[in-house]
């Protein structure tokens, strides 16, 4: 008794501090290291209520085929998202590039829950970038890897989840199926948050069920420090958690029918703990509300001059759209590659079918369960249809819907609905009189049978130009890198490949990926010239010379063919596209004063020389 009453003065001082902390954030405008690490001090100690420390060592002896098992699905899921990190998806996308300038940013600044670049993003994810930036300096492997790791991590917690419901057998085969997953491959291989905030819905998730079904204090505690935690992820997460919370009101309520406060005790110990645990977000929210809600604002057809009738259009065009989830859409062209870079069907049509297997069986045998799953797959739906990325107005409404991201959340609740259907899938061959290990073969044979399609989807997705060229900047990419092996000198670069197309009234070309990427002192100067002797002129007066061979493929045509005396020891050489054996740049220089064999010019090749 004594030591409960402990406990609960413990844990009232440590909401006690947290308000006093939100006080002096309020008033400071800021987040002195010091109040921060008391603030994460008093989170982790939060933590220690959830955790029980008499049962946890016979936990460890009795779980050990578990832990096994999980450590399994760790290293399976992290080698299927890293391999090829920084190859595919092809090149890099801007996005990534801001955010990766965003936790450089963090590095030597002080702390803050919240930035504003890129219309405004929690930071949980972008600290973790920026340590990775710290040790393996700007690589597309340093940007990526956090990302694959809470991928690699959100397998781990979803095994935990599938096993308060399910034996090792039916855990292993959905969590099988969600480790090889084409759509969680594709997220957890780009510098995005949907992982981050998947790993900390299926934490809350996993307290949840124990919350409910063992009915103790800690487990609320821990569903509020997820709950906490998880809003510094993912803007969606914010719906998540009112989804949750709603839900858990809904369960409580019709558990306490005679409505005594003392039955909402679990709520309120889940709404402090989730308080205490989103201090420095609560006082940025306050304080900085415009910037908090900017990007709600911008992404939600309701904050923009739209018509009613553009509003419909663009509902109803993210709406019809969602059958791409299962089925993929007649015309690749209306896909986005950007989330999608297969252009496939979010699922394939056998995980289709072993997921209408377990709504049937929820639906037959676990209503409540059924009605549960349902209320939280509508949330990320409810996200998706009601965001705009194609303003309306123009025709094509719901085009990049539906959206790998923004459904993100839906990801464990399909395939938690296949480990339902592998339930019944199982009960119904037992019916026909299939022995277990026919059975056993069956359903390995199913979940093998869809885990290499979906590989085979994501490592095997088709070229287009548009990805290489405009997505993912593979060619200012790979210039980049071509830079970083000149000594310090001025370069000429068509303004094209730098994606600024400017006419030569810059002096300056810096594109996102150039710029990011490019850690020499080389000064790159716009070339742009508006006639070829103004080309000559230039280019005799600068060593170093990079054209699009696209954008200025006359010139470099005429420059090959010239034979005056302006070009007398220059070398041409030219940048290949591996998938088409194309030149997409030209690089021109001095060889008497820089020979190729003082960098790696790959994937370049001698096109001509005077």
């Amino acid at each position: 008794m004594k030591k409960m009453v402990n406990r609960k003065v413990l844990f009232l001082c440590i909401i006690t501090l947290n308000v006093i902390l939100l006080l002096i954030f309020f008033i400071l405008g800021s987040y002195p290291t010091i109040f921060i690490i008391l603030h994460l001090f008093s989170i982790a100690v939060l933590w220690l209520f959830v955790i029980d420390f008499n049962t946890f060592p016979g936990l460890i002896k009795r779980k050990r085929k578990d832990l096994f098992i999980v450590l399994l699905f760790f290293i399976l899921a992290f080698l299927a998202r890293i391999y090829l990190i920084d190859a595919l998806n092809y090149g890099i996308q801007d996005d990534e590039i801001v955010v990766a300038q965003s936790a450089e940013s963090l590095i030597n600044s002080s702390f803050t829950p919240f930035i504003t670049s890129g219309q405004g993003h929690e930071t949980f994810l972008y600290y973790l970038i920026s340590f990775s930036l710290s040790i393996f300096g700007k690589t597309i492997f340093a940007i990526r890897l956090p990302s694959v790791i809470l991928g690699a991590l959100d397998v781990v917690a979803f095994y935990v989840l599938l096993r308060l419901f399910f034996n090792k057998r039916i855990s292993f085969l959905a969590s099988f199926l969600f480790t090889f997953s084409y759509v969680h491959i594709t997220i957890s291989k780009l510098a995005y948050e949907a992982t981050s905030s998947i790993f900390f819905q299926l934490i809350s998730f996993i307290f949840l069920v124990l919350a409910l079904k063992k009915k103790r204090m800690r487990y609320f505690i821990g569903l509020g420090l997820a709950l906490g935690i998880g809003n510094y992820t993912y803007l969606d997460f914010r719906l998540f958690t009112v989804g949750m919370l709603l839900f858990l009101c809904i369960f409580i309520t019709l558990q306490n029918r005679k409505f005594r406060i003392s039955g909402y005790q679990p709520l309120f110990l889940t709404l402090i703990s989730m308080f205490a645990s989103t201090i420095p977000l609560i006082n940025y929210a306050v304080t900085h509300f415009k910037d908090f809600t900017y990007r709600t604002t911008v992404l939600s057809p309701f904050f923009h001059n739209y018509s009613s009738i553009e509003i419909i259009h663009n509902v109803i065009g993210n709406s019809t759209r969602l059958y791409n989830l299962f089925l993929p859409l007649a015309n690749l062209n209306e896909i986005s590659a950007k989330y999608n870079p297969a252009r496939s069907s979010m699922f394939d049509l056998v995980t289709f079918f072993v997921c209408i297997c377990g709504v049937l069986y929820t639906f037959n045998k676990k209503r409540w369960l059924f009605l549960s799953l349902i209320f939280f797959f509508t949330l990320p739906f409810f996200s998706d249809i009601l965001s705009v990325d194609i303003p309306p107005g123009s025709t094509n409404f719901g085009f990049d819907h539906p959206n790998f991201l923004r459904l993100s959340g839906i990801i464990p609740l399909i395939y938690f609905f296949c480990a339902c259907g592998f339930v019944y899938l199982e009960a119904l061959l037992k019916r026909i009189g299939t022995h277990n290990k026919a059975i056993i073969t069956i359903t390995g044979i199913i979940a093998v049978g869809i885990a290499i399609f979906n590989l085979n989807t994501y490592y095997n997705q088709p070229y287009s130009d548009y990805n290489y060229y405009v997505l993912n900047n593979v060619n200012a990419l790979n210039i980049a890198y071509f830079l970083n092996t000149l000594p310090d000198v001025p370069v000429l670069i068509s303004p094209s490949l730098t994606s600024l197309n400017q006419e030569g009234d810059n002096d300056r070309a810096t594109g996102m990926v150039l710029s990011y990427f490019n850690r020499s002192n080389a000064k790159l100067i716009s070339f742009y010239p508006h006639s070829f002797d103004k080309a000559l002129k230039m280019l005799n007066t600068y060593d170093i010379a990079i054209i699009d061979d696209f954008t200025d493929d006359k010139l470099i045509k005429e420059i090959i063919n010239y034979r005056g005396n302006e070009l007398v020891g220059r070398r041409l050489f030219s940048f290949i596209n591996p998938n088409n054996n194309e030149a997409y740049a030209v690089v021109i220089y001095n060889q008497n004063t820089y020979s190729h064999e003082n960098g790696t010019l790959r994937p370049l090749e001698n096109i001509n020389s005077q």
